[in-house]
């Protein structure tokens, strides 16, 4: 088994770590970051540099991923790392219910008691966070976070970088724009533009980039 570095050792590294120690794939996990050598420890894992010293590691003995919660800083420190050519595989929960029929991309995250059903598209770099539930045939694209408790009906299309708040709704079929933040708790029944932010039942406008 190999060696996993994550970048990032914050709250959500924390969490990306534990679930790398349940999936029981790589024999020795640390982290890399900025905050090196004032942070040296991140619990019961190592700290050994900052995020740009990955390629101290070879490629063939160390897998990537990228526990930063910042949708844009993420999808572009992986696409940075694929690019290069190191591996950043998947990690998901055991206690997460996946369809075998849903593809999963690189380095996107799947928390504790998610459920994807069939048929569904989550690209790289996504986190689908605690307890959110995304049903048949939607699709998430790159460095999106569908926040905990989020619920995505059939159909639903979510767009790049955009950001579903903690317990949000969103109807069969609705197209979510890039860039897109919706308000924890909202219910959306209507398409939403790129860089929009809605809030609200129904969820309104409340801001446009």
């Amino acid at each position: 088994m190999k060696k996993l570095v994550l970048l990032g050792a914050g709250g959500h590294g924390k969490v990306v770590g534990e679930i790398a120690e349940l999936m029981q794939e790589w024999d020795d996990i640390e982290f890399l970051d900025d905050r090196f050598p004032g942070v040296s420890e991140h619990l019961n894992w190592k700290v050994t540099g900052k995020f740009l010293d990955y390629d101290k590691f070879d490629k063939l003995e160390a897998e990537f991923g990228v526990s930063i919660g910042d949708n844009h800083i993420r999808l572009n420190f992986i696409e940075k790392l694929s690019n290069e050519g190191y591996h950043c595989p998947r990690f998901i929960h055991p206690a997460a219910t996946v369809s075998k029929n849903v593809k999963v991309g690189d380095a996107s995250v799947i928390m504790p008691n998610v459920t994807i059903n069939i048929d569904c598209i989550v690209e790289e770099a996504c986190i689908i966070n605690t307890a959110s539930i995304i049903e048949h045939d939607c699709t998430i694209q790159k460095g999106a976070h569908i926040s905990p408790g989020a619920k995505l009906g059939g159909g639903v299309k979510v767009g790049k970088y955009s950001w579903i708040g903690i317990g949000a709704s969103i109807i069969p079929n609705v197209k979510i724009g890039n860039k897109v933040t919706i308000g924890a708790g909202s219910v959306v029944i209507n398409d939403i533009e790129d860089g929009i932010t809605v809030a609200g039942n129904p969820a309104k406008i409340i801001k446009k980039s």
